[in-house]
């Protein structure tokens, strides 16, 4: 009896030892399935890393040419104003000019219509 209580216990501890094994063999598997997913997260980490870095460099590079561009749309909008002004001035000119040969018309009109009357 002692032999066969011995054999059970025998074949307890094999069983036990057959499931520590089996139970082990699935959390070494399951240990490689966390690391490579671990792994595989890290990886996807340094490529998120690397695009954020593009895009910041390309955000950067973006508010540069927006301030090159609005600088540059101020200096034109201020040549404009220069050139209506510039405009306005020209016209006023010719405006004046018109009138003082309209002028300098009516005076040599009214010399000849005088001189005319005062020659009869």
């Amino acid at each position: 009896s002692l032999v066969a209580r011995l054999k059970e216990n025998m074949e307890k501890l094999m069983e036990e030892r057959d499931q520590y094994s089996s139970s082990e063999n699935r959390e070494k598997e399951q240990n490689k399935r966390l690391q490579r997913q671990i792994r595989d997260i890290k990886e996807e980490m340094c490529e998120l890393a690397k695009k954020e870095a593009e895009a910041s460099r390309k955000k950067h590079e973006l508010e540069m040419d927006i301030e090159s561009l609005e600088a540059g749309n101020q200096s034109l909008q201020a040549d404009l104003k220069l050139a209506f002004k510039r405009i306005g001035d020209l016209q006023a000119a010719i405006e004046d000019e018109m009138e003082s040969d309209d002028n300098e018309d009516l005076i040599n009109r009214y010399i000849k219509l005088t001189s005319s009357f005062g020659a009869s």
